[in-house]
């Protein structure tokens, strides 16, 4: 019984480790099969079974299809769905990304999509001023060719006071917040210009939240200046949609193909971020594409929490998706690549080598192209331009490029991923002030806040940054003289596996300085490597098992062979016992006499007798005397 209970345990163990033994990933060969399936299946795409899904998605991977998509563009510069027959943002701005993949450039699809931006009405904006001290300020603007110019003031408690309105476009008080300065008209307002001065050293800072929400995000653009130093604050925030208001998908994609187009997408984000998390906008996975374009560490965590398990293979498959899983799993790539040696990407890997179709594919042309884009790259490069890293430069989104780089983009140099641009500067990591924390110095910790690295960070300082986060002192813990010498402190040591140390002390009199016992240690470490090896040499029996299976049947045959060893006699055959020399005559065949040489009578050998009775050995000594006479 316990024998069939290890041998069960140890499968159990075997079987866990199966995954990570056999675990691959995805080689050449089945990347080659899918560029053959695509290559099939699409031809020369001139197929009316194409959709321009398919042609804009082949074009990703593989740069074919480039003059049928730029034949379907509109005098406007714009693509028609398929599915609604008219220009849409989201086919537009997939097929400008496919064309720049394969670097032909389109200015009219640019100003199309510029063209049918609107602001934001759900994000309320504001405007911070603070100060380390009391100070007077004014803010000035311009909007409708009206001027408008007001003093106010900001005090030692850091709320600000007017004694007249701040115009059209200002407010304080909004929600009972007198710490801000409220944007009123997104409509009006957005894109002015305000122009902020006070009497002492001052900086601004800009703030938006949903609507109803109570999340407030703090932008990465903090301004200082000098007393009677100005500073001008522009608020921008726009979306893509149509006539009933914002589309997130669309949203998504347009600010995913201008940014490769080396355009500013900084005023697409706040709405991007704040509205990331409504139910429904989940389905389109915003994290992929925000880490993306900010590659904050936020969102790339929240990218790898949200990949699924499903009968022990993983991948996306985001909440309520229109789309299927492959689709959903290239996007996770595809904003994965600057981070590619994560788990969940290599898990994803393992799940599609085990369900590529025969034929090569997964599923459909458009999600088979999608997903070798996001696993290779474009094997189209315009011939035009050179390779951006082996040129030593950076492949990076524009914003990074701008905002986190501090950067240029190199237009002559081109990324294998169509949406990158080349900037000549790595990501730099910000100052702690970039980020809205505050130092921490040397033995204090962050409270109410996460700790990120910053440039400016030294001698064993943090960077704390979070509302509320403020820095605490680090109290260490008293240690016993016991405790450093690596023992424990117990109220009783225990029986047999511990042992008292009595040379060294605890804090507490009335603990015991406990030191663990050497042969339970030892004796736990051999059995762990015995377990080690028992599931290295099951492992190694199953794989090798054709080539042991020859030398099993070999030893088991000797065990059948004759008599076992201690034991009496084999049973004779139908035959009769095997006389010596090993042979035995067939049927019908007489063995002939054997002759045997004569032997003397003291050559003979005695036969053995049996027991005789006492008158038989009367009768034997009575002939004897008779012959003796």
């Amino acid at each position: 019984m316990k024998k069939g209970v290890f041998i069960v345990v140890l499968l159990m163990l075997l079987l866990s480790f199966m995954p990570a033994i056999f675990a691959q990933g995805i080689n050449q060969s089945q990347i080659d099969s899918a560029y053959s399936c695509i290559n099939t299946k699409v031809g020369d795409c001139s197929s009316s079974s194409l959709s321009i899904s398919d042609k804009i998605f082949t074009s990703l991977a593989t740069g074919k299809c480039t003059s049928q998509i730029q034949s379907k563009e509109t005098s406007a510069g714009c693509w028609a769905s398929a599915s609604s027959g008219s220009c849409d943002v989201k086919t537009t701005s997939q097929a400008l990304i496919a064309l720049k993949n394969s670097g032909v450039s389109s200015n009219n699809t640019v100003d199309w999509l510029l063209s049918n931006k609107q602001p934001t009405t759900s994000i309320d904006w504001y405007i911070q001023v603070d100060s380390n001290s009391q100070t007077s300020c004014t803010i000035s603007y311009t909007v409708n060719s009206n001027k408008f110019s007001q003093k106010f003031s900001v005090g030692s408690d850091k709320t600000i006071t007017t004694s007249g309105s701040l115009g059209s476009c200002l407010e304080v008080g909004y929600n009972s917040n007198d710490y801000w300065i409220h944007i009123k008209d997104p409509a009006d307002c957005y894109g002015v210009n305000f122009t902020t001065t006070c009497d002492q050293p001052f900086t601004t800072t800009k703030l938006y939240q949903k609507s109803g929400d109570s999340t407030v995000y703090v932008s990465k653009t903090t301004q200082s200046a000098s007393a009677g130093g100005p500073i001008s604050d522009i608020v921008n925030s726009y979306c893509f949609g149509g006539s009933s208001g914002c589309d997130y998908e669309s949203t998504m994609w347009a600010a995913l193909a201008l940014d490769s187009q080396g355009q500013d997408v900084t005023s697409y984000l706040p709405y991007l971020t704040t509205s990331s998390g409504d139910s429904s906008n989940i389905k389109y996975l915003p994290s992929a594409i925000l880490y993306y374009l900010t590659g904050s560490s936020d969102y790339l965590q929240s990218l790898l929490n949200s990949q699924i398990s499903v009968n022990q293979y993983n991948y996306w498959s985001a909440t309520g998706s229109p789309y299927t899983p492959y689709h959903d799993t290239a996007l996770a790539l595809f904003s994965l690549t600057p981070a590619s040696s994560v788990q969940q990407k290599q898990d994803a890997e393992d799940w599609l080598v085990n369900t590529q179709g025969s034929d090569g594919c997964w599923g459909s042309i458009a999600d088979t192209s999608f997903l070798l884009y996001g696993l290779e790259g474009s094997t189209a490069q315009p011939a035009s331009t050179q390779d951006c890293t082996s040129a030593g430069y950076y492949c990076m989104s524009q914003v990074s490029c701008n905002t986190q780089a501090n950067g240029n983009v190199l237009s002559s140099y081109s990324c294998n991923l169509g949406t990158y641009v080349c900037c000549d500067q790595p990501v730099k990591v910000l100052t702690c002030p970039e980020q809205q924390g505050q130092l921490c110095q040397s033995g204090y910790t962050c409270s109410g806040g996460k700790s990120l690295p910053a440039s400016d960070a030294t001698n064993g300082q943090i960077c704390c940054v979070g509302a509320g986060a403020t820095c605490k002192e680090t109290v260490q813990p008293t240690v016993s003289s016991c405790e450093s010498a690596g023992y424990t402190c117990r109220s009783s040591c225990v029986s047999g596996s511990e042992q008292i140390s009595s040379s060294e002390s605890c804090t507490d009199a009335s603990l015991f300085c406990c030191e663990p016992s050497t042969k339970k240690s030892s004796s736990g470490v051999i059995w762990i490597i015995l377990l080690v090896i028992l599931i290295l040499l099951a492992a190694l029996g199953i794989i090798f098992r054709k080539r042991l299976m020859p030398i099993w049947i070999k030893i088991k045959s000797k065990f059948k062979k004759g008599p076992g060893k201690g034991k009496g006699p084999g049973r004779p055959g139908p035959g009769g016992p095997r006389p010596p020399g090993g042979f035995r005559p067939g049927p019908g065949r007489p063995m002939p006499p054997r002759p045997m040489p004569p032997r003397s009578m003291t050559q003979r050998r005695p036969m053995p007798s049996r027991p005789r009775s006492a008158s038989d050995v009367n009768d034997v000594l009575k002939k004897l005397k008779e012959m003796g006479k």
